[in-house]
């Protein structure tokens, strides 16, 4: 009776996630096999969004791939990785390109975005321009929560990085590092397993 049940439960998720992903299909430019997109959410432009397998992005999410803003068009990709897992309420704006590498953890409430809005006196930022960059995350890298992320000027995050929680990043980090703070402080692990600060980045 307990095994029965089980396949019960497993044919109930199946037939769930089957409904997901037709919605994914209209909604998004791809999102792979056993990934999940949890309600509610915040969608722009969609058909930008490109999502790996087995990734998990939780509820509270706005992602917002930006086709025109203030009269000017834009390109915008965001594309996200296999085994990723964003954590409830982050925020990602794209106007150029946002890469999530494979494997990578995103705590709750962070930011990721690739614009800046200019300012001019007198205007509101409705009215304005966007300076734009590009953000890539790299593989099994870790951004605690509360971490902004900006790259309007351009950041490259390496492979295997852990980002201290409440970081601001607005420049690159090595790879195999730990980076942490605001103005941010960046740890390269030695060979030995021994770290040091090795540069200071306001």
């Amino acid at each position: 009776m307990i095994a029965l049940l089980k396949r019960i439960k497993k044919v109930i998720v199946l037939i769930i996630n089957s409904v997901e992903h037709i919605e994914y299909i209209f909604r998004y430019g791809h999102v792979g096999i056993l990934s999940s997109i949890k309600k509610p959410i915040r969608v722009v432009g969609g058909k930008h969004i490109f999502v790996g397998n087995k990734t998990t992005i939780l509820n509270g999410i706005r992602i917002e791939a930006i086709e025109k803003w203030n009269g000017k068009k834009y390109s915008p990709e965001i594309r996200i990785g296999n085994n990723v897992n964003f954590g409830q309420n982050c925020h990602v704006t794209c106007a150029n390109k946002i890469i999530v590498g494979n494997g990578v953890s995103v705590m709750p409430q962070v930011l990721i975005t690739d614009i800046e809005h200019e300012y001019i006196a007198d205007k509101t930022l409705l009215e304005t321009g966007l300076e734009v960059g590009a953000v890539e995350i790299g593989d099994y890298t870790v951004i605690g929560m509360g971490t902004r992320i900006l790259g309007s000027r351009g950041v490259k995050i390496g492979r295997n990085v852990i980002v201290g929680t409440n970081s601001i990043i607005k420049s690159n980090i090595p790879d195999n590092s730990i980076a942490y703070g605001n103005p941010l402080k960046i740890v390269r692990r030695s060979e030995d397993g021994r770290s040091k600060i090795v540069e200071k980045n306001s």
